[in-house]
């Protein structure tokens, strides 16, 4: 039995998944366990795995397509590690990850939850964020403002979707044996643990980096194509049972579900938090705003849907500021020339730098996730 267990559940991503796999066996700590539970991809994904020859890498293969809480619970199911993390199959573990837990570990043996600082990295664009913090050692925080900034949809620069928790936690947690369901499974499965947590551990230390690629549920639950959606639906149903304030294909709807699921499982530990209505609107519309130039193209009633159901639950003056600026504002920059568009980019990137709060890199040379790891430890090496 390893301490810790590194969980991957994939599909059809072989591409990306070389990258997380190489990042997991290459951690500096090296008691450890990869477990990978491959949905009936019809790639190259056994292949991918077995090239590295490592018996360490543990593989599974179903035999038909299930949905992503299965596979996610399948991983977990046949993990040993007393601690664990999930991570995505288009993510990356930074080297040093599991040895500063292990750290912390070894004067804490009774923590339970690990939420370290993350950087994200967007296949689609080249764009690299990464957001800088003060404290690169891992000490014992109070849950209660984690678990507001869930309720409130804060973005959390502390990736829970890519914490380490202890096992026994999560045994506690479990329905029927399983961790992760619903639409969004590891947000639920995550945050469920953190409610209840005993001790929470956090770093700014930057320890992962988050992928976004085409690929992504996320984005497929976005998208304009109509067959990527429907293969989100199929891999992580919207719960028809669980009403949202806005019916539509939404990212933000899959997280709210998750909050009012949060609820319902523990009234006692969430009863003094709410659901920000108000958030939850304002960021449908920062989600209407992030449409690119090529969505603008692809325009379909789908989004004429979106935008007409978002209208009609915001204020008046909201809604014309939303028509007059936003709109024309993605249209400008889609059609901006290049050179314009990095003048802007270099503007901000100064005003980043000096407020130290976070930074966007947007460099054209990093070819997938492992090129932007020099970056990121590079960056945190001047904090």
């Amino acid at each position: 039995m390893s301490l810790f267990s590194i969980l991957i559940p994939t599909r059809n991503r072989s591409e990306y998944l070389e990258f997380a796999l190489s990042s997991a066996i290459s951690q500096t700590f090296k008691d450890i366990e990869v477990v990978v539970s491959d949905n009936a991809s019809e790639d190259n994904t056994k292949q991918v795995v077995a090239r590295f020859g490592d018996s360490r890498i543990k593989y599974f293969r179903t035999e038909q397509l299930i949905s992503a809480g299965e596979n996610f619970n399948n991983t977990f199911l046949n993990s040993s590690g007393e601690y664990f993390i999930l991570m995505g199959d288009d993510d990356y573990l930074l080297p040093h990850y599991l040895e500063e837990i292990y750290k912390c570990l070894s004067k804490n043996s009774n923590a339970d939850v690990f939420l370290s600082n993350t950087a994200e990295f967007d296949y689609r664009t080249k764009m690299l964020q990464i957001y800088s913090g003060a404290n690169n050692l891992f000490r014992e925080v109070g849950k209660k403002k984690i678990i507001e900034r869930y309720f409130n949809f804060i973005p959390n620069p502390h990736n829970p979707t890519m914490a380490c928790f202890a096992k026994q936690l999560a045994e506690k947690v479990c329905i029927n044996g399983k961790l992760y369901y619903g639409p969004f499974p590891d947000y639920l499965g995550n945050y469920s643990m953190i409610i209840k947590a005993n001790r929470v551990f956090k770093t700014d230390l930057i320890t992962n980096i988050t992928g976004i690629t085409k690929k992504s549920l996320g984005i497929k639950l976005c998208s304009t194509n109509k067959n990527a959606r429907q293969e989100f639906i199929v891999q992580s149903p919207l719960l028809k049972s669980v009403p949202v304030p806005i019916k539509g294909y939404f990212h933000v709807n899959g997280f709210y579900q998750v909050l009012v699921l949060l609820k319902e499982r523990f009234p006692n530990e969430t009863c003094q938090y709410e659901i920000n209505k108000k958030l939850y609107f304002i960021t449908v519309g920062r989600e209407l705003t992030a449409l690119t130039f090529q969505d603008f193209k692809a325009f379909d009633s789908v989004y004429f849907g979106k935008l007409i159901s978002f209208l009609l639950k915001i204020p008046f003056f909201v809604s014309i500021t939303f028509i007059t600026f936003h709109f024309p504002a993605r249209l400008l920059y889609g059609i901006t020339p290049e050179k314009i568009k990095n003048k802007i980019i270099n503007i901000y990137l100064k005003i980043a730098k000096k407020t130290a709060r976070s930074t966007i890199y947007l460099e054209k040379n990093f070819k997938n996730i492992e090129d932007v790891k020099e970056k990121v430890l590079e960056y945190q090496r001047k904090f």
